[in-house]
Order: structure tokens, then sequence, then C-alpha cells
């Protein structure tokens, strides 16, 4: 029983840094434990728009949604889809890179942010030498 316990513990830290759950075998209960709650969305809906200010990391479990960024015009320039089992957004950026609208009715995990303006560890500096 102990080993278990231990792979649980392992699979909810992995979790908790890369902000996807259901990669790791999480289940709703153990996703709660991690202080993540479960938002219901309806189609159109939108999730967060680009340059506001990060308050959670999203999980998508259910539906689907788009990203995209809003170029000169107004125009909505698609970056990308989220399935069941993507994240959002990023864990490590203070602001949402891009916004993300909800295409079906969709349910999505929600976890406070990892790395806020002036609190939390920041990511390493990925420049090249």
């Amino acid at each position: 029983m102990v080993g278990n316990q231990e792979g649980i513990h392992s699979r909810k830290i992995a979790a908790t840094l890369l902000g996807s759950g259901k990669q790791f075998g999480l289940t709703e209960v153990e996703q709660r434990e991690i202080g993540g709650h479960r938002i219901d969305f309806l189609p159109k809906a939108t999730i967060f728009k680009e340059g506001e200010p990060k308050a959670a990391v999203y999980k998508l479990s259910q539906g689907m949604a788009v990203r995209y960024w809003i170029r000169a015009g107004g125009r909505k320039q698609i970056v990308g889809f989220a399935l069941p089992g993507d994240s959002l957004n990023s864990a490590f950026a203070d602001r949402h890179t891009c916004s993300v609208n909800v295409i079906s009715q969709a349910t999505a995990w929600a976890f406070a942010a990892v790395c806020e303006s002036g609190s939390g560890p920041k990511p390493p500096s990925l420049s090249r030498r």
C-alpha cells in the first residue's frame, strides 16, 4: 500500500507542475486535492483574453476550444485547438499569451496560477549562449 501512495503522490506533483492531471491518471478527487476546481462553459464562451493577467492555469477535460490572437483590424488568427487533456495557457507567463473561446460545451479544471507578478518562483531563463 505504501508504494501505491508514493505513486499517487508523484503523479500529483507532476500534474501540479505541468498543469495536466489527465496525463498522469489523476481522478477528479485527486485534482480537487491539488487545488483544482471544475468549471463548465457554454459554446462560444470566452475563457480568457490575450493580455489579461493570469489568475489560473486551465486544463480542458471535456469539449473543444480554440486559441487565437487578435490582429490589426480586429481579425482573429487561430493559433491552435485544444482537446480534452490539453492545457489552455502557460503555467509560467504572468499574462495570457492568446485568447481562448469554447467551440462546443466544455468543462475545464482551473488551478491557482504558479507564477504571478511579484510572487512565486520564476521560470529559469532559456536564453541561448
